[in-house]
């Protein structure tokens, strides 16, 4: 008799005595019971995949689709060969040119393409070389009279490009004095062409020199000026006078304003007058005053028409003569 065996006969026999209950015996008997040991899942049938249909079945045979494709590749093939025969006879064509001495032509500069972009200095110098054809200083007569130009400075206005110069005649007459000269120019993005040519712009006070200390102002008008204040003196009478040259898109406006007066140097004690002018209250395009002190005070007004500043009243009489 196995160990089991002699388990269950002594549970049998405890049962008897009323040791265990029948509930009890029933128990300890399950735990003497092996396992059951569950059955194994039947593994799913496994399915063949379907049959695939014959071609003959479906559809016919198109020949096109074959033949299309082929014909694609053989296009593609002929048009790269003869893509690249031209650009063979091209590198050929070119190497030939160069050899000749012939020039390739530069590209074109890009339609944004500016002057304003570059250097200040590369900029004045590309612009007279456009008006005179060489870099500044240039010698040249006019009028009969020698004298030398020499680039003064580029203006951007709202219409294209101004090129200043100032010119002076060494030894001049009373009728060949200094000036300054305005060209109008168009942007060509590489380069300057000549517009328009303004010479003797604004005339200097001397005989020889170009008229100096030229401010570019922007209060008196809304297109871009120059001013300079300046005086003169001839056999005793001297005269202090401002010029202000507008540059419009028509053309340079030159408006003139009297500054002073002083004739002491001609006449004698107690008929001398001397007077100097101040320029105030300026209205861009409007009006201006000069303010003058001295043997004569006054306020003389200036009204901007016909493009200039001109003077609404004249002197008063004690500072006419």
């Amino acid at each position: 008799m196995d160990e089991r065996e002699r388990q269950l006969e002594r549970l049998r026999t405890l049962r008897d005595s009323g040791a265990l209950t029948a509930t009890e015996y029933e128990q300890e008997k399950a735990r003497l019971e092996p396992p059951s040991q569950p059955l194994a899942a039947a593994a799913p049938p496994v399915e063949p995949p379907p049959a695939v249909p014959p071609i003959a079945s479906t559809r016919r045979f198109n020949p096109w689709l074959v033949i299309a494709p082929l014909a694609v590749i053989a296009i593609g093939v002929a048009a790269y060969f003869l893509l690249a025969g031209r650009g063979q006879q091209s590198t050929a064509a070119a190497a030939n040119a160069g050899q000749a001495g012939t020039p390739t032509p530069s590209p074109a500069p890009p339609g944004d393409a500016s002057m304003r972009d570059r250097p200040e200095a590369e900029q004045l110098d590309t612009a007279f070389r456009a008006v005179f054809g060489q870099a500044s200083p240039v010698e040249r007569a006019e009028d009969e009279h020698g004298g030398s130009e020499r680039a003064l400075r580029l203006l951007w206005t709202g219409f294209g490009p101004v090129l200043l110069t100032e010119r002076t005649i060494p030894d001049a007459r009373h009728a060949a004095s200094g000036s300054v000269s305005a060209f109008y120019l168009r942007d060509t993005g590489a380069g300057f062409e000549v517009a328009a040519r303004y010479p003797h712009a604004a005339a200097s006070w001397e005989w020889d020199e170009a008229p100096e200390g030229w401010q570019v102002v922007d209060n008196f008008t809304s297109n871009p000026a120059i001013y300079r204040a300046g005086s003169r003196d001839e056999q005793g009478y001297a005269t202090a006078s401002g010029l202000l040259v507008e540059f419009r898109p028509e053309g340079p406006s030159l408006s003139q304003f009297d500054l002073g007066a002083d004739n002491s140097g001609a006449l004698g004690e107690g008929e001398t007058q001397s007077y100097a002018g101040e320029i105030r209250n300026v209205v861009r395009d409007r009006s201006l005053e000069i303010v003058y002190t001295g043997t004569c005070e006054f306020t003389r007004r200036y009204l901007f028409q016909n493009n200039r500043f001109e003077a609404e009243t004249g002197l008063v009489p004690e500072c006419a003569g």
